[in-house]
């Protein structure tokens, strides 16, 4: 992965070209998530950061789940996301996998992500935003 004031290139053999210099706020965020098991099979995984997007900032999104899986990323601020991850590693049957989403220039404001699996099964383990 490289970075400059000008672009983000070469994550998972895509480009993406930003709007304006690198983002002025970062944030990492990591919910505690649902230990395996503790939570009914098929709900998805509905979360908000601490802190509002910045308009035009790429949201990075990690997390992990069973393998054998089918994720995607939806939010509530108009924001069209890929249809599959920009990277996945895949441990196995009966492992876990983990994918990264990138959507270059969000919508700015209040955002609320839901990460949906098909099949469903135990919760993702983790997430971030970046």
């Amino acid at each position: 992965m490289t970075f400059s004031s000008k672009h983000l290139t070469t994550l998972g053999g895509s480009r993406f070209i930003a709007s304006q210099a690198l983002p002025a706020l970062v944030q990492h965020f990591v919910p505690a998530a649902n230990p395996g098991g503790t939570s009914p099979q098929g709900n998805d995984f509905k979360f908000q950061p601490p802190n509002p997007v910045g308009a035009g900032n790429c949201i990075i999104l990690v997390f992990s789940f069973s393998s054998g899986q089918t994720p995607s990323v939806s939010d509530d601020n108009g924001n069209t996301w890929p249809g599959s991850p920009t990277v996945t590693a895949d441990s196995g049957p009966g492992a876990y996998m983990t994918v990264i989403f990138v959507l270059p220039n969000a919508n700015g404001g209040v955002t609320n992500f839901t990460i949906t699996r098909q099949p469903r099964r135990r919760p993702p383990s983790r997430s971030h935003q970046t």
